[in-house]
């Protein structure tokens, strides 16, 4: 079960990665400050407001959880990281 969830999160993040490959050599999404406006969202919500405020497409399967709820990082990149950290 463990190695299923992974495997899915690996294909969101590759289908996240391939759809704003684009995006993120014209402006570095990534590098950004992850403030949407709330601190603390569930990783759905933080990545769906992330795309949103980039433009970006984004399928993110429901089995995709992190037990964390808080947006904590100087940028995107590093509340990624933080949210999943623990899976």
């Amino acid at each position: 079960m463990k190695l299923r969830k992974v495997g899915l999160l690996i294909c969101v993040l590759t289908v996240f990665l391939s759809a704003s490959a684009g995006a993120l050599r014209a402006n570095s999404g990534f590098k950004k400050s992850p403030d949407v406006g709330d601190r603390f969202l569930d990783i759905h919500t933080f990545l769906f407001k992330i795309a949103a405020r980039n433009g970006w497409s984004l399928i993110v399967s429901s089995e995709v959880n992190s037990p964390v709820r808080e947006v904590a990082g100087s940028t995107v990149e590093e509340a990624l990281n933080n949210y999943l950290e623990t899976t």
